[in-house]
Parts: C-alpha cells; sequence; structure tokens
C-alpha cells in the first residue's frame, strides 16, 4: 500500500522506527531490538518456497536469519534511519542522549562537509547531504555490522 509521500507504508513506519511483522514468504520483520527474515531468492525461489511451506506444515520456524540489536546498534540503527530528519528531543527521550554526544566526530564532520544541518531540535541532510544519504549512512556503521558486511555472501 502505497502513502501519500509516494513510499510504501512499511517503509516509512520502518524508517520511523516502527515495530513491523513480516508474514510469507521473503518477509522481513524489524522489532524493537530484533531484525529477521524468512528466506528469498530469484533464483531458488521455489526451493525457498517449498522449505516455507513446509515449516509452517510442521510448526516449525521459518527464520533463515535475523540480528538482535544491541543498544548501541539501536542508537545506530535510529540515526540512518533518521537521516532525513532525525528529531533530538525523540533520540534523546528513547536512549538517554542526543546523537551529538553519543557520535560527536561523525556529525561535526558531516557538518563541516555541509552535509547536515543542525538546530537544537532536528539534525536533517542539507541538499548536498540527500545526494549522498547512503554514503553517510555508513559512517554510522559499527565495527560488528561492517564485519557482517566483509564476511557476508550474497547469492540470492
Amino acid at each position: 500500500m502505497k502513502n501519500s509521500n509516494g513510499g510504501y507504508k512499511q517503509k516509512a513506519n520502518h524508517w520511523g522506527m516502527q515495530n513491523i511483522l513480516g508474514i510469507g514468504v521473503g518477509a522481513r520483520s524489524y522489532l524493537q531490538n530484533i531484525n529477521y527474515r524468512s528466506g528469498y531468492s530469484a533464483s531458488e525461489g521455489e526451493k525457498i518456497y517449498n522449505f516455507y511451506v513446509e515449516s509452517i506444515k510442521k510448526y516449525r520456524n521459518c527464520i533463515v536469519d535475523g540480528f538482535i540489536l544491541s543498544k548501541d546498534e539501536s542508537m545506530r540503527k535510529h540515526i540512518i534511519l533518521g537521516l532525513n530528519k532525525l528529531s533530538v528531543e525523540n533520540f534523546l527521550k528513547k536512549y538517554g542522549h542526543t546523537p551529538m554526544s553519543i557520535y560527536p566526530k561523525e556529525f561535526e564532520m558531516l557538518k563541516q562537509e555541509d552535509m547536515i544541518e543542525m538546530d537544537g531540535a532536528f539534525i536533517s541532510l542539507t541538499q548536498k547531504g540527500r545526494k549522498y544519504r547512503d554514503i553517510i549512512a555508513q559512517n554510522f556503521f559499527s565495527k560488528t555490522i561492517n564485519k557482517l558486511i566483509e564476511s557476508y555472501e550474497y547469492n540470492e
């Protein structure tokens, strides 16, 4: 279902740090402190579908992988998903710290490079920052995530 801004409601909810429970083959779930998915593969769709159906028939778990988020990973995810317009107050309420106090080097560098604007209430991407949003997000990847990315073999 598309929302009025042209995106899908699931995407808007995910980027808004809302819980999303995915059901079905290839579904992703984004819950408070865990992200997981059932199988999906463009090249082996029938195999994955059969695994999913057989798992359901036998009342077995059909989750193929997932990630439990520590507080640090949750904060990083909140920042990455909120980069377009991150509410400092909401972040402070949720984590007890401002984003700038936890990641001062990252925010200072982004400000110096004219990638973000900070007005006290919000941290927002500038026009230049929006152009490089995906690259900017990588500044907030943890060492754990970077190691997982390096070791991941994408064969779907």
